[in-house]
């Protein structure tokens, strides 16, 4: 498929894929850190999805997604169209399944990887980053945060 834009409900779908291209040009992605996963999970674990309680998911590589409503079982099996808002969404369906409307800000925190580090010896560091702002009182606020993940060998 060709997706351009914003890549993050396919790359958070737990889909499995067999490849990915256009990641330097259609879309931005590093997936030489987003592979490095690999050295601890296999190539199995590269974009796997670890759901966590009703509202955390991790999509291994790529982001940690916090829904302080939560989310069901139905939203997880659906794809969120992130993508190209006036592409019609029936060009996807036969290719990744069934689609839902983006999440808001309100809904869906998004900590994106900013960098995968192979620790040797040890295992790898994931660093997710979430740069935001929130309206408080009629004022925007900056609202950032960091999550890092340890894997051990």
């Amino acid at each position: 498929m060709d997706i351009k834009g914003d890549v993050s409900g396919f790359f958070e779908s737990g889909r499995r894929m067999l490849t990915v291209h256009h990641w330097k040009s259609w879309f931005s992605v590093d997936m030489v850190s987003t592979a490095r996963i690999s050295r601890v999970t296999g190539d199995q674990g590269v974009l796997m999805r670890w759901v966590f309680g009703d509202d955390k998911v991790l999509s291994n590589g790529f982001s940690v997604v916090l829904y302080p409503e939560g989310i069901g079982e139905k939203e997880l099996g659906e794809v969120e169209k992130t993508w190209n808002k006036e592409e019609e969404a029936e060009s996807y369906i036969h290719k990744i399944g069934p689609l839902r409307e983006p999440l808001g800000d309100d809904r869906k925190v998004s900590f994106k990887m900013v960098e995968t580090t192979v620790l040797e010896e040890i295992g790898v560091r994931q660093t997710y980053l979430r740069r935001g702002r929130r309206e408080i009182k009629s004022s925007v606020v900056p609202v950032d945060g960091v999550i890092e993940l340890l894997w051990l060998f």
